[in-house]
């Protein structure tokens, strides 16, 4: 007797996948997002085995070498070469790496802080959830780019230092989410239901309030990867990110800066391949809030 009723669940999941992804199917700017994001990723993951050279190994007898199908380029190099005879292709790849590691690590903090503190805020209430209303007040009147260059000259630059920077600073938005669709599930009647049977609050967070939670998080979460990916990069640029002779999209546009009419491709190629992340994580979040929640559309 008690199979009965979980058939219909153990159907319906196959079924909402399928619907899900022909709905992507039929979204062009979705799929296109996925599958940029998803040649990024794999260009990202293969790095060490698919780039042409070493990306910190200098070679100064070819410096500013440009690419090879102009004149003066070298096969060897097909993007071209910087001043210190770092190959561009091979770090222009090796950035994807260093920031899609940053983004995602820095959102995932987020993540975590956020919903932690959301969810305390929301479900117990009283002072602490005035406590985490003027905290984040006092946060959002600070431009995080401003707080997170202050934070990172301060306790010096390194991939570490932006994930903690960018992560503490980003809680603010999950938080605020948290706390309010908690406030809003705490007077559902499953869960009152769930307290008159006996479930302790624990259970009733874990089992019947966050997943509920998943899908507005994840849409969130997936359009600030590309703002924690942007703002690496402009510390980066600034040098307070990523320091070298590690690869970096914002250091390498920062290092091209000075050669924008003599060597183009110093800056160019890295811009183009910030840009293409930075849209295709977007596209992707557009899709998943279109899937999760049409209202928003």
């Amino acid at each position: 007797m008690d199979v009965l009723p979980e058939a219909p669940a153990l159907i319906e999941a196959p079924v909402r996948r399928v619907s899900k992804l022909r709905r992507l199917l039929r979204d062009p700017s979705g799929l296109l997002g996925v599958v940029v994001l998803g040649g990024v990723i794999f260009l990202a993951l293969l790095a060490p085995w698919i780039s042409p050279h070493d990306p910190e190994r200098q070679n100064l007898k070819a410096s500013l070498l440009p690419p090879a199908w102009l004149d003066g380029g070298d096969s060897a190099y097909l993007f071209g070469t910087d001043r210190l005879g770092h190959d561009v292709l091979s770090r222009t790849i090796w950035s994807a790496r260093t920031s899609l590691l940053i983004g995602f690590s820095a959102v995932a903090l987020a993540v975590l802080l956020g919903v932690t503190i959301g969810v305390f805020a929301g479900y117990v209430g009283g002072r602490l959830e005035d406590v985490v209303l003027r905290l984040a007040d006092i946060q959002l009147a600070i431009p995080p780019i401003l707080l997170a260059i202050v934070l990172a000259a301060a306790i010096g630059p390194s991939p570490t230092t932006i994930i903690l920077v960018l992560g503490g600073t980003g809680w603010v938005v999950y938080a605020r989410i948290t706390r309010g669709d908690v406030l809003s599930l705490r007077d559902r009647s499953f869960v009152k239901a769930a307290v008159s049977l006996g479930a302790g609050h624990g259970r009733v967070v874990f089992r019947h309030i966050l997943p509920h939670l998943v899908s507005p998080i994840l849409i969130v979460a997936t359009i600030e990867i590309s703002l924690a990916i942007l703002a690496e990069s402009s510390l980066s640029f600034l040098g307070l990110g990523i320091q070298p002779p590690t690869p970096s999209w914002g250091s390498m546009l920062g290092d091209g800066r000075d050669y924008l009419a003599s060597a183009w491709w110093l800056s160019v190629f890295p811009g183009i391949a910030l840009m293409l992340t930075v849209l295709s994580v977007n596209l992707v979040g557009n899709w998943l809030r279109d899937v999760y929640d049409p209202r928003l559309s």
